[in-house]
C-alpha cells in the first residue's frame, strides 16, 4: 500500500496553519483538493471590502467562506444599494469577531443594525469617518450592547432642519465593554456619550476626544464618579479642559492607572497629589504636553517616583533630568520648552 505522507492528515495540517504566513497560505492551498479544504478557508480570516478596488472578494465568495470570517472590513461601499446583502453575510457568520465600518457616507439601515445585533461572538465594532441618520441610533445602541470594544472616530448624524437630537440609549447597557474610544462626534450631546460611559461598568480603557472648547459636564460627571461606577478603569485620555478639581476627583476613583493621557487637563496642586498617591507605582504612559498648570518642579517629581514610566509628555523637561532619567531607562519623552533644548547646549 502507497505510504501515507504526515501532511495527508487534516489533523496535522491544521495543526501546522497558525506557523504560515498571508504569503504561505496561497500556496498551500495550491497544492491539492484536500490541502485546498484545509487551507483556503483561512485566507478569508481577515476580508476587506473597498470601494472601487479590484482585490475585492466576490460576494459568492464572502458567502461559501462565511464561517471563517473572523474580521470583516467595508470601505465606502454604499448601503442604499448593499445594506441587505451584508446584513445577509453578517447573519450566516457565527464566528464573526472584528467588523470595522470607514469613510460610509451613509451607514444607514435598521437590518444591517439588528443582523449585527444577532451576531453573538462579536467583540470589537469600529466606525471611523462614517455618518448615519438619527432614526437608527436605537438600533445601533442596541447593536453595541454586547461588544467588548467600540471605536467611533468622526461620526456624524445626518440632521434635517428642525430635528432634536436623539435621546439617550433608553434600556440599553454595555455590560461586557472594556475599551471605548470617542472622537470627533457630531449630533450626539456629550451628555449622551457621557451616558454610554456611564453604562459600561467594567470599562477598562476610555478615549474621550470632546469637539474643540467643549466644556466637561463637571456636575454629571461628578455625579458619576461619586457612584465610583469605573472600578476597573486602568487607561484614560481626555483631550479638554478639565479642571484641577474634577481630575482630582477622578484619579482619586481610579486605581493604579497605566495610562493616563490628559494633554489638556489642568493639572494643579490637587491632581499632582492625587497622581502621587494612587498612580505613581504603576503608570506607564503620561501625557501632560499642553497642561497650562503643570510646573517643572512637578515633573521632576515624577520622573523621579515613577519607576514603570516609559512615555512622559510635559510642557517643560529640564536638560538634566532627561540626561539623567534617559540613563536610568526612561524609553521616551517629549518637550516643548525650548529652555530645555538649551540646556544641552
Amino acid at each position: 500500500p502507497a505510504m501515507i505522507s504526515p501532511f495527508d492528515l487534516p489533523e496535522i495540517r491544521s495543526h501546522l496553519a497558525p506557523f504560515l504566513t498571508s504569503d504561505d497560505l496561497p500556496a498551500c492551498a495550491a497544492v491539492s483538493k484536500d490541502w485546498s479544504s484545509t487551507y483556503a478557508p483561512l485566507l478569508y480570516r481577515t476580508c476587506s471590502v473597498v470601494y472601487y478596488s479590484s482585490k475585492n472578494p466576490t460576494p459568492s465568495t464572502l458567502l461559501k467562506y462565511a464561517d471563517s470570517i473572523r474580521r470583516l472590513r467595508f470601505s465606502g461601499i454604499d448601503f442604499s444599494q448593499a445594506s441587505s446583502s451584508i446584513a445577509a453575510l453578517i447573519k450566516q457568520n457565527p464566528n464573526l469577531k472584528h467588523l470595522q465600518f470607514l469613510d460610509q457616507p451613509a451607514l444607514s439601515s435598521i437590518e444591517l443594525w439588528n443582523a449585527v445585533a444577532g451576531c453573538t461572538n462579536l467583540s470589537s465594532l469600529q466606525f471611523l469617518r462614517c455618518s448615519m441618520s438619527p432614526a437608527h441610533i436605537p438600533a445601533f445602541w442596541k447593536a453595541c450592547s454586547n461588544l467588548q470594544t467600540l471605536e467611533i472616530q468622526s461620526l456624524k448624524l445626518l440632521m434635517s432642519n428642525g430635528q432634536d437630537w436623539p435621546d439617550q440609549p433608553s434600556g440599553i447597557r454595555f455590560p461586557r465593554l472594556q475599551v471605548l474610544t470617542m472622537t470627533s462626534i457630531s449630533g450626539i450631546s456629550l451628555l449622551t456619550q457621557l451616558e454610554i460611559v456611564t453604562l459600561s461598568p467594567i470599562l477598562k480603557s476610555l478615549d474621550w476626544n470632546m469637539p474643540r472648547n467643549a466644556e466637561m459636564p463637571s456636575d454629571e460627571l461628578r455625579l458619576c464618579i461619586q457612584k465610583r461606577l469605573w472600578p476597573s478603569l486602568r487607561e484614560l485620555s481626555l483631550y479638554t479642559h478639565i479642571s484641577d478639581d474634577d481630575l482630582y476627583e477622578v484619579l482619586e476613583v481610579m486605581k493604579e492607572a497605566q495610562r493616563l493621557y490628559l494633554p489638556s487637563a489642568r493639572f494643579g496642586p490637587k491632581s499632582f497629589q492625587s497622581f502621587m498617591i494612587h498612580h505613581s507605582k504603576t503608570i506607564r504612559h503620561l501625557n501632560l504636553y499642553c497642561s497650562p498648570t503643570l510646573t517643572g518642579a512637578m515633573v521632576h517629581n515624577i520622573m523621579s517616583n515613577c519607576p514603570m514610566l516609559e512615555e512622559l509628555a510635559a510642557p517643560s523637561l529640564r536638560g538634566t533630568d532627561l540626561i539623567r532619567f534617559t540613563l536610568e531607562g526612561l524609553n521616551e519623552t517629549t518637550e516643548e520648552d525650548e529652555d530645555a533644548s538649551e540646556a544641552f547646549e
